[in-house]
């Protein structure tokens, strides 16, 4: 079953990558403030140092150590390993449909609702395991609302400037590349952990520094190669499809 875990976890990994990244390139793309293969390269690379030296926080979370003592009983093993594996196949699907789609999703979302269904199934640790992903999703609702108030505060004032066209194009340009690339390593150091995370507590690999490091350093080039395949349907609904993105548009969000 680890091996199977492994592919599993790395698809959600490549998968991820490739589903999230519109919303990162929408801003850069179609704005026109990078040109597509530029923007995707350097996307890739940042997702790349983002994930493999700015993740431990998150990894710390998403390993769930605290339901290591799970992991002693038979019992506990087999049912953590199925909340795992039923977890990555559902959050899978689910990437998979809205992508076909061209349906903008998180793929946090899909991971934690499939983990919070599986684990209403089990009967080791369920009530533990339900609060802790319980306190992601308030983390999860209260950025979205935190994110709406703040976009449009920061759009308006945007707006309001009245920056004249020639230098303010070039000024909006750069800052959204700068915005962009940061966005891109943020997205790697918060996502590429997910996904190791899990895999560690369910197979119970990667005890020792170097073999978490050896972890690592696969789930974060698997997630970046997922980034460069990110010019794709999605982008075109959020880039041209939603409302037409501008320059300051997209530096604002």
């Amino acid at each position: 079953m680890t091996t199977i875990i492994l592919v599993f976890a790395l698809s959600y990994a490549f998968w991820n990558g490739l589903h999230d990244s519109p919303t990162i390139l929408a801003q850069v793309i179609s704005t026109r403030s990078m040109g597509p293969r530029m923007a995707l390269t350097v996307s890739g690379i940042c997702e790349f140092i983002g994930a493999m030296f700015f993740s431990g926080m998150v990894l710390k979370s998403m390993s769930f150590m605290s339901l290591q003592p799970l992991m002693q009983t038979p019992s506990g093993i087999v049912e953590l390993r199925y909340i795992v594996l039923i977890s990555l196949g559902i959050s899978l699907l689910f990437n998979f449909i809205t992508w076909y789609l061209g349906l903008p999703s998180s793929s946090t979302h899909a991971l934690l609702g499939a983990m919070a269904g599986a684990a209403l199934c089990t009967q080791v640790g369920k009530a533990f395991l339900l609060s802790i992903i319980g306190k992601f999703f308030v983390v999860i609702f209260l950025s979205a609302v935190a994110g709406t108030i703040l976009g449009a505060l920061a759009s308006s004032l945007l707006q309001n400037l009245d920056i004249p066209y020639g230098p303010g194009k070039r000024l909006v340009d750069s800052a959204n590349a700068v915005s962009g690339a940061f966005l891109s390593v943020l997205h790697g150091a918060n996502d590429a952990p997910k996904s190791l995370g899990l895999f560690l507590l369910a197979t119970g690999s990667g005890t020792l520094a170097v073999e978490r490091g050896l972890y690592a350093l696969i789930f974060s080039a698997v997630i970046s190669m997922g980034v460069l395949f990110g010019e794709n349907r999605i982008l075109r609904t959020l880039g041209f499809k939603l409302f037409r993105l501008r320059a300051l548009d997209g530096l604002g969000a």
